[in-house]
């Protein structure tokens, strides 16, 4: 794996993506040990193999919008050795019958919520750069944005 965030990998301890990421690339954050939580935004709409795979540390997933495809490809799912909760909008149609329809790997519990919650963006940057096209990225106390 080469993300130009490798060398920040055990500062990562929860990622939140910002709206307007659509998918996230093959094995980007594959044996990232210390992640803890993931919040993905309403305009994801791919998951990539083994993106996640081995993230032994995940326990909450949040997906804001739609439920996204999840690509499967040399064994691996996106969760591949992940035990985690999913946390995803109650009142959302894409994710009807998801305890039955979860395709993205791993071993995952199950929880709808209340849209509408929002997060603030921590000031105290520990590195930032350029990852893919008009995408930027900002680890701040833990947190990869």
């Amino acid at each position: 794996m080469n993300a130009p965030w490798n060398h920040y990998f055990e500062d990562i301890i929860n990622i939140e993506f910002e709206n307007g990421i659509a998918a996230i690339g093959t094995f980007a954050f594959e044996y990232c040990t210390k992640l803890s939580e993931i919040t993905f935004p309403e305009s994801i709409i791919e998951i990539d193999y083994g993106s996640f795979a081995h993230c032994t540390n995940l326990s909450t997933i949040v997906f804001k919008g739609d439920k996204p495809t999840f690509e499967y490809d040399r064994g691996l799912k996106p969760f591949e050795d992940v035990t985690a909760t999913v946390k995803y909008p109650k009142d959302n149609s894409t994710w009807k019958d998801i305890e039955k329809n979860w395709d993205g790997g791993g071993e995952m519990t199950f929880e709808a919520y209340d849209s509408g919650s929002s997060s603030a963006v921590s000031e105290s940057v520990t590195a930032q750069g350029e990852c893919g096209e008009n995408a930027l990225w900002k680890l701040s106390e833990g947190t990869l944005y």
